[in-house]
Parts: structure tokens; sequence; C-alpha cells
């Protein structure tokens, strides 16, 4: 009763102060902001300030009725969602409508050309993108074209986001088998059909009534990526409603002053089934964007509508402070949308390597934009953005999705995007152009997309996306007008510049005036080439230019630059977890391969971990991504109540892509608390046909129903407690008090029990699930290959997995994870090696997860080999070392590697063991020694002996060392001699 008598009050009173249409316009003038939209009066005086698009838009409407302008660019919730409620004044009254005067509308007129021509026949006429933009400018009235045109005050910037593209030029392969080209990526963990996707881009209703809707219909035809603005004429349901069936879109996203607005959208798109997130940060002032506001004071003047001051210019600040969220930081912002979700975020408006290094460090994706040219003035382009990182940190594109936009209106520069570096293209304005023709004007621009992409590809000798990389450019004509390339050495990783310089041309014995050569030292070696034209580049006092001497380079590593400039490594998958449902994760498989299998891992929250990796040691889920399964993690928050997160798992694993074959998932509770409350629900499953079940000793399941293989912990023995007896069989962990063994980042964990529990939930489930199933020996090979062939620290890198570790037993040299062993590599191994080095395969076992190598290192001692022989030089003497290796594979790539060999045979070898030695201990019972004397032990120890019986089991006879004994000596005679060979 209270209630609707207050509402009533309420009416009562908002009846009383609605104006009339005159009023609309006489309030205005005094400077309150009172709009028409809908027939309805707003009062947005107190909302100037956080209009999104600033609050000289708004002045231009006041006293108006801004219906025209309004509902192309604003979905039908918009006014709910951002004005309280007291600013609709209601229905703007009508009993003057006919006799006030009323403010002239601001008329959305023509461009000046009446188009005669049928949409088809305006389709038949384009060829390429760039001739949607003349139609769009004919068809389109002026001020929905000049909206879409603009940019920040001269345009430069504009213009320079499409002339940077140019100034690459390829560098085509020929006689290359190229009968497909495959254009299917990965962005943000969602496979698509093509690597460039419709950018959030505002105001397509202007272009078309059908708006966004037809956008996201024209991608989900072909399979491409839609991603929706926030200021899409739409609302997110509408959109996500006229997806097609297996559509993914993602959502763009400010972060509004209000961020209760903001996380109340986000999570509504969640629920809407968006995947992905996009943080426009590149917006905190309105850019000036003149050619919008010459027009609209065009058409004022025209309408009769003229003031004394430009509303824009009036009052108050010249610059129009933006709706943003003001106080973030990298760490506050980053911590702020974890909170709210887990699903892929890009940070949209990066325009510096040091801000995409930042991206890398809080673990969000880069976004490389300058808003299209319409913000900052003098902004770098994309282009400019991507060599810098290339040039600075690299390893943003190995542990980052970079997307790129801006300027991209060819195929030919998608291509260029995708070889230095980006795994999505945008279009923003292309699209919109192309939509002024509908929906058959979208399709027709992606089918153009698609076809130059191919036809570039083709002709550069390139079949597929991942095979694209910085070797197919060159970019030289591009960089005078860039900062110089910072110092790089080759101990950072063979950085990219090297593969730039070395493709501008072949080197050539440099003579006055035809080459350049910059010496930028950081580890000792020359890494950049410029060619002649470079001459008037303007370089710094703190630049070094030196003339070139081939023996500042070791050939080795010369060589090793000239391989990457050949062809560029695959990049790592980035692990992207997705939100299938409250406490259910999903995470594609990170093989090479690309699709896998499904598992279901079950964990208490806590223990889930999501894509950790601490010290090399990863999470649970993503351990099996790496071993090649599409994983669902199901904490137990999801299984209370009546939740049954069995089936949402297999939910989602059914809907990803990349789980394949479907039809045979397995399943491991890491938790025992877990197994108990999904056995029922597991059981009436037929798609589960194995369980992994880690427990204590007395949670020891006797009978299970379906194959099952149980980890217990406390057990008296290591060994197999129960028999494989209907493909079931249980371990014991004796070392080992808890279940938690096996789960990283907890007390408990034990990293050697977990690893061999692991091997053996490899060889348990693999049979029962179908795999997957890799070549180990090719993976193996391959990566020796890169180590004493090709000689290349980045393709050897890339044979491993995200962090791993290599152990050489003896010297107790390598590395654990990827920064430190790609040092080790590059500064202690790959080029320590001699030129003459030998590896002769003696035996090799490969098991589920392992090949064990047992060979022969032979090489000439002639230079020294820091990893074998730390700090001993060149002998110049020949060594046939036996050796063991032990390699774990994860999936298809490499883990760790313990390497093991006799370092007494090496020493032996070198001629720096002598055949006895001192006996420091205490003289034997019965040896008998003079006052003068001394005893020594004769060393058990063999030289090249070893490995010719290693070879050849006949070729020495076994057990000589047997009568070797202790000596006395003349305590003045050197020690130890004669020395061994």
């Amino acid at each position: 009763m209270f209630t609707r008598r207050v509402r009533g009050v309420y009416e009562h009173r908002k009846q009383l102060l609605i104006p009339s249409r005159a009023e609309v316009s006489q309030q205005s003038s005094k400077g309150r902001c009172l709009v028409i939209i809908k027939g309805n009066v707003y009062d947005l005086s107190s909302y100037l300030d956080s209009h999104p698009g600033g609050s000289s838009i708004l002045r231009q409407y006041a006293g108006r009725d801004a219906t025209e302008a309004f509902e192309p660019i604003h979905p039908d919730n918009v006014i709910e969602k951002h004005l309280r409620r007291e600013a609709n004044l209601g229905p703007v009254a009508d009993s003057d409508m006919n006799t006030a005067p009323v403010s002239a509308p601001i008329k959305m007129s023509s461009s000046g050309s009446s188009l005669e021509k049928s949409i088809p026949s305006l389709l038949r006429s384009v060829v390429n993108i760039n001739d949607f933009e003349l139609v769009a400018s004919q068809k389109l009235p002026a001020r929905s074209f000049a909206f879409f045109k603009s940019g920040a005050e001269d345009e430069e910037t504009v213009q320079w986001n499409r002339n940077s593209w140019k100034r690459i030029r390829f560098c085509p392969r020929v006689l290359r088998p190229i009968r497909t080209i495959d254009l299917t990526t990965s962005i943000l963990g969602t496979k698509y059909s093509t690597p460039f996707f419709i950018c959030p881009a505002g105001g397509a209703k202007l272009a078309h009534p059908s708006g966004d809707l037809a956008l996201t219909k024209a991608a989900g035809k072909h399979g491409i990526l839609h991603w929706v603005p926030n200021n899409t004429g739409y609302s997110q349901k509408q959109l996500a409603d006229a997806r097609a069936e297996t559509q993914t879109l993602y959502w763009q996203i400010y972060a509004l002053e209000d961020l209760s607005v903001t996380e109340k959208e986000i999570k509504q798109a969640i629920s809407l089934g968006y995947r992905a997130f996009a943080l426009t940060v590149d917006a905190n002032r309105v850019g000036k964007r003149e050619r919008d506001v010459r027009l609209i004071i065009k058409e004022e003047e025209l309408a009769g509508n003229q003031a004394d001051e430009d509303n824009a210019f009036a009052s108050g600040p010249t610059v129009s402070r933006s709706h943003i969220f003001p106080d973030f930081d990298w760490m506050s912002a980053v911590t702020w949308l974890r909170k709210i979700t887990d699903l892929p975020i890009a940070i949209k408006g990066i325009q510096s390597w040091e801000d995409a290094a930042l991206c890398m460090k809080y673990g969000v994706h880069p976004w490389l934009s300058n808003h299209g040219g319409r913000q900052l003035e003098g902004a770098p382009s994309a282009v400019d953005t991507l060599l810098a990182i290339h040039t600075h940190c690299p390893e943003v594109f190995r542990r980052c999705d970079v997307i790129v936009d801006g300027g991209i209106s060819r195929g030919s520069d998608i291509v260029k995007a995708l070889a230095l570096g980006a795994k999505g293209v945008g279009l923003g304005r292309a699209f919109l152009y192309a939509l002024a023709l509908g929906e058959l004007g979208v399709d027709k621009a992606i089918r153009i997309l698609k076809n130059e992409v191919e036809t570039t590809m083709a002709l550069l000798g390139v079949s597929s996306i991942d095979s694209l990389g910085p070797s197919y450019l060159l970019c030289g004509s591009c960089l005078p007008d860039m900062a110089p390339p910072i110092p790089v050495g080759l101990s950072d990783g063979a950085r990219w510049p090297i593969a730039l310089f070395l493709a501008i041309g072949e080197v050539i014995e440099p003579h006055a005036g035809s080459m350049l050569f910059v010496d930028f030292r950081n580890h000792g070696t020359l890494i950049a080439l410029l060619a002649h034209s470079f001459l008037t580049y303007d370089f710094p006092p703190t630049s070094t230019v030196v003339s070139f001497d081939m023996t500042s380079i070791d050939p080795r590593e010369y060589a090793n630059m000239t391989t990457q400039a050949i062809d560029a490594p695959p990049s790592l998958p980035v692990p992207n977890q997705q939100v299938h449902a409250p406490g259910v994760y999903l995470l594609n498989p990170l093989s090479r391969l690309g699709s896998g299998p499904g598992m279901i891992i079950l964990t208490s929250g806590r223990d889930l971990g999501g894509v950790r990796l601490d010290d090399g040691v990863p999470s649970p889920f993503l351990k099996w991504a790496e071993e090649g399964y599409a994983v669902v993690a199901v904490c137990l928050c999801a299984l209370e109540g009546d939740q049954d997160g069995i089936s949402s798992a297999l939910e989602a694993l059914s809907g990803c892509n990349m789980c394949q074959p479907k039809g045979k998932v397995g399943l491991i509770a890491y938790d025992p608390e877990a197994w108990l409350k999904v056995t029922a629900s597991a059981h009436a499953h037929h798609e589960i046909v194995g369980a992994v079940v880690y427990g204590n000793v007395d949670s020891l399941i006797p009978k299970p129903v379906f194959p099952m293989l149980q980890h217990l912990a406390g057990a008296s023995t290591t060994a197999k407690i129960v028999s494989n007896t209907g493909n079931s069989e249980a371990y014991g962990y004796a070392a080992v008090s808890t279940y938690q063994f096996a789960t990283p980042f907890q007390p408990a964990f034990d990293y050697t029990a977990e690893s061999v529990s692991h091997t053996r939930n490899l060889r348990f489930l693999k049979p029962l699930i179908g795999g997957p199933y890799f070549d180990l020996e090719a993976i193996w090979e391959e990566h020796t290959y890169h180590e004493f062939e090709t000689r290349s620290v980045p393709h050897t890198m890339a044979t491993m997995v995200q962090e791993p570790y290599v152990n050489h037993i003896p010297t107790l040299t390598g590395g654990i994870g990827r920064a430190r062993l790609s040092d080790f590599y590059q500064n202690h191994f790959i080029f320590a090696n001699p030129e003459d080095a030998e590896l002769e395969l003696i035996s090799r076992t490969v098991g589920i997860d392992r090949v064990i190598d047992e060979f022969i290192y032979k090489f000439t001692h002639d230079t020294q080999i820091d990893w074998l022989l730390p700090g001993i030089p060149p002998t110049g003497r020949k060594l046939a070392i036996p050796f063991t290796a032990v390699v774990n594979i994860r999936g298809d790539r490499l883990y760790h590697e313990h390497i093991a060999w006799d370092q007494l045979t090496a020493l032996i070898q070198l001629g720096l063991m002598p055949e006895y030695l001192p006996w420091t201990h205490p003289a034997p019972t019965g040896v008998q020694m003079g006052t003068k004397a001394r005893l020594e032990y004769r060393v058990p120890g063999a030289g090249r002996d070893t490995a010719k019986k290693m070879k050849d089991r006949n070729s020495v006879d076994s057990n000589g060392m047997f009568g070797h004994a202790l000596r006395v000596v003349d305590a003045l005679q050197p020690a130890g001699f004669p020395k061994l060979a």
C-alpha cells in the first residue's frame, strides 16, 4: 500500500514537470540539457560528463528531437541502464504540438548522391574492400559516413595505419607443394575458419538498420569471429540469439565509472555464452574528430540552428573527459576483471612494447590498436608496435595471443600481420562500409578477404597459418621511419631482428657506400645489418657505427642466424581457461596436433590451480592439456547438492571442437571425496570408459564397476597392490602419507611420486580412451636435429613444453624453466659442441611417455665444452663417451632430459686422469708400509674401451678390473704416473 502511494505521488509530480516541446527548447537555451528521444523528454544535464561519447554530442541535441540519431547506435535498454529514473520526464506534452515552435532536429542528410542501382548491381561492382568505402560514401547519409570515416585532428594517423602495411614487402618461396590453403586458426582459445575477424565498432546501425545483427549472422555463416562492441544497437541477448549453432561471440567492454554496471554487463555476457572479453583502454579522453564537428556545424547552419559559440568549446575544459573509470592501473584493472571471470581477456589499445610486456606479465592478451586513428593523432600503427615487440620482448608472441587492427584493407595486409606474429587481425571500418549493402555486403567482404589471403599465402609458398613467420617479409623499407632497434644479443634467444636484417639481402664483402653495419653489441655478437638506403637515418649519438668484420661473428652463430632467417619456429599455444559453468572449466589440448580425446579431472577448488605453472611444475589442468587432451576440471563446488558436474563436464567436451574423437572420456579424481560424489553419475554415463582415483590406503575400492587405477598413499609397499583383474589396478606409495602427494602447490606434494603415478595414468588410460598417441622417437629426433644440425636455439626450444628442464647429471648443468634453459642452450650447449660432434645410437627403449637411449658421443675436443667438461680448455684429443639419456615427453613436446655419462672415462681419454691416485684412508689390515712409502689405488676406470664395449660386447674382455689392488710406492715418486690413455 505504501509503495503504491509513493509511486502515485512520484508519477503525479512527474506529470507536473513534463515540459512541452517549446519548453524543451526554452529550458535548453537556459543551460539545461533536455532531449527528446522516442517521444519522451530526458533531462541529461547531470549525465553530460558521463556520456561515453563525451558531452559535446549531447549538447548538440539539447532542445531537439534526437531520435533519428539515437536509434542507430544504441540498444533498447541503454537508457534504463545508464540514466536514473528521475531523468525521464515522461512523454513530451502534445497540447501545443502544432502551435509552439520547436528547435529543428539535426537531419541525417544524404551525402548528395542518390544511387539508383540495386544492391545486387552494386555488389557486382565491388571487387575489393576499398570499393565498399566508395559505395558507402555514396549510399550513406553524410553524417553516418563522416562518423565512420573520421579520425583524430588531421587524420594523418588514419592514413599512416594504412600506409604502414604497404611499406612491408614479401619474401616469397617457390617450388613448394601447395594443394590446399588452411586458414583455420585459434583466437583466444576458440577455433575460427579465418585469422581475420569483425572488430568491435560502434554505430553499425548507421550503416544499415540490421546493424550488428547482420554482422553476427554473416560471421556465423563463414565461421569467423564477430567481436561485438559494447555500444551495439542491440542487446547482448538479441545478438546471442542470432548466433549460428556452433558460433562463438566475444564481447568488448569499457570500464565505466560505475564499475558495477560493467560488472553486471560482463556477468550477463558470460551467462549468454560470450567466451572472451576485450577491455578498451585508449579512450580516457575523447579524441578530437574534426570531420564530424565540421559536418555538424554545416548541418546546423542549414537547419537555422546557429549559436554564438560552439557548445563543445563554450565552457569548461577543452578536453572532454570520457566515461571511463579513471583510477585503474595494471594491477587493479586485471585483479578486478579476474574476480569476475576466468575467461580470456584482451587489452585493446596497446601502443608500445612496454605495455605488451605488461600484458604478458599480468596474464592478458595485447590488442595492438590506436582506435582506428580516432584518438591520439601521431599514435604508432600496429606495424610499428609489432616490430617494437619483436625487437624488445619477442617472448610476448609465445606467451600471448597478439591481436591487431588498424589500416587493414587487403588480404595481403592480413598475411603480413600474421607473419609478424599476430594471432587475430581485426577490421572495423571495412565491414561497416560493407554493411551499407546489408548482410550481403558483409558476406561478400568476407569472401573477398578469404580469397586474397589464400592467394597471398599460395604465392608466398605457405599452405597454413602456422607456417607463416618473419622470414617471409622484407621489412627494411619500413624501418627508417622508426626508432632504431635496441641491442639484442644471440644469448637472448636469437631474436627476430637477426632474421629480419639477414632477409634484406645476401651478405656481401662490404665496400664504401654499399652497406652500413651497426654494431648493436649486447652480448658480444654483431646482429644487425642495414642496407645502404639507411645511411640517411639519423642514429642517436649512443649508436656505434662500425665497419663489418667477418671475424667478429662466430661461424656457428652466423649459421644459426641464417637458419632462423629461412624458417621461423612454431610458437607454443597459449592456454586459455574457459568457464563452462560455475566450477566447471575447459582447456583445449596444447599439443601441436591441436585436438585430442576428452579428460575430466576432479579436484577441490583450492587444488585446481587453473593454468598455474610454478618452477616448471604445472597444475593438473595444464599438465593434461599439454598431454594432448581436451580437459574439463570440475571442482567440488560443482558437485554440491543436486548439481551434476559430470553431465556438465561431458556437455563441455561435446561442444568443444578440439575434443576429437568424442565418445570415450577418461576421469581422474585427485580428491577421493570428489570421487564419492560422482560415483553414481560416472557409472551412468557410457562415455566414461575408465577412471583414476587418488586416495589413502584405507580408501581402497576392492571391486570397481569399470576399469579403475587407484593410487594409495601410506601403503606399506610401493608395488602393485591389486593385480590386473578386470582391467583394474592399485598401487601403493609408502613414502607419502596423503593423496595430495599428486596435487601441486600443496605442502604434501611429492614431485617424484606424482611423476611415477602420472606415467601409470597414461599407460592405463590411453588404451581405454584411444590415445592420443604420438611418435615419441620422431619428437626426440627432431629435438636433437635442431641441437646438433641446425644449431638453432629457438627451434630447439620449440620442441619443448612451456617450462621444460634438462639435467646433465655428472656436471649438474642444464636449466629449469624456459628462460634459464634457453640461456643454457644459447651460451653453454648448442654453440659449445665441436663441429665434428656425432651421436651414434646403440639402443632405444620407447615407453608410454619417454624415450631411453644409449648412445656414443664422439667428438674432437677442439673447443671448451661447458656442459660436459666445464673449465677444461681444448686439448685437441678425440673422445668417444657412452651416454644414457632418459627423455620424458609430455604430449608431443619434450618435458625433461636426464643425461648421464661416466665422467671418469672422459677424463681418462683426455689424459687428465693418472693410472694411480694416493690412498687417503687408513691402510687396510695387513698392508706393510715403510716410513718413506705411501699407498696408491689403481683408478677403476677405462678410456675408449667403454665406448667399444657398449657397441660390441666382444671387443673388450669383461671383469678386467677385478685384479686392481693398492700398491706401495716411494713417497718421493710423483703421484699417479703413468697416466691412463
